[in-house]
């Protein structure tokens, strides 16, 4: 009998000392495209690596891509955001997309609402979720329309992740791209203005660590 608690023990002490996972979802600035770079450099293991043993970080980006076409994908085996999670069972999931999306609408509706969709595709199967907010780009430096088109769907995304019923729950929040500013010759930006270098990537996977880890504190205290 003894060894038996002993052993149970074991094993729940395995389980407490089992790292948190996260998915970052999103288009090819969650993917680590930096033209003209042939390889990819994601944020995640820099982000993985800014926290620590305790959290397991896995991405999926998808180049090119708007987030209305991934809401569409949510059960695709290898794109879809609903099977990811299915797969994985994180405990928090970064969403960072829109930017495709700008050059396609005016109005910042069809945008949002593709975001929110796919903050609820989470939510409904329990998994909170952070989202990150459009970043600036040379593109919106050059098209002011677009810049406050990202703005708006900005202001919108904070607003719903603060107000919803799933913020209530500990469910979702927002957080401002870490590169809050575009300017030629920033060398955290790759030359097409659009994509972000090596060590961009770096600064987003270092500067968002510290809001995941407050976010995977407050999913634990909600579970």
């Amino acid at each position: 009998m003894l060894a038996c608690i002993t052993l149970v023990a074991g094993q729940a002490s395995a389980l407490v000392a089992a790292p948190l996972r996260v998915l970052c979802y999103g288009d090819s600035l969650t993917a680590g495209t930096s033209p003209p770079l042939d390889t990819l450099h994601p944020y995640a293991p820099q982000l993985e690596a800014a926290i620590g043993p305790s959290v397991l970080v896995r991405h999926r980006g998808l180049p090119g891509a708007t987030a209305a076409a991934m809401l569409q994908w949510a059960d695709d085996e290898q794109r879809g955001l609903r099977s990811l999670l299915r797969k994985s069972s994180p405990s928090l999931a970064i969403i960072l997309a829109g930017t495709n999306d700008l050059g396609y609408h005016s109005e910042s509706a069809p945008i949002f609402d593709a975001l929110r969709g796919l903050h609820e595709q989470c939510h409904a199967l329990g998994v909170p979720t952070l989202a990150v907010g459009i970043p600036p780009s040379a593109y919106q430096a050059m098209h002011s329309e677009a810049a406050e088109l990202a703005n708006r769907v900005n202001r919108e995304l904070r607003a719903w992740c603060e107000g919803c019923d799933a913020a209530q729950a500990g469910l979702c929040g927002f957080v401002h791209h870490p590169i809050a500013s575009w300017s030629s010759g920033d060398q955290r930006w790759a030359p097409d203005g659009l994509h972000l270098s090596p060590a961009g990537y770096a600064t987003v996977g270092e500067g968002l660590a510290g809001v995941v880890v407050s976010r995977l504190q407050l999913g634990s205290s909600r579970r």
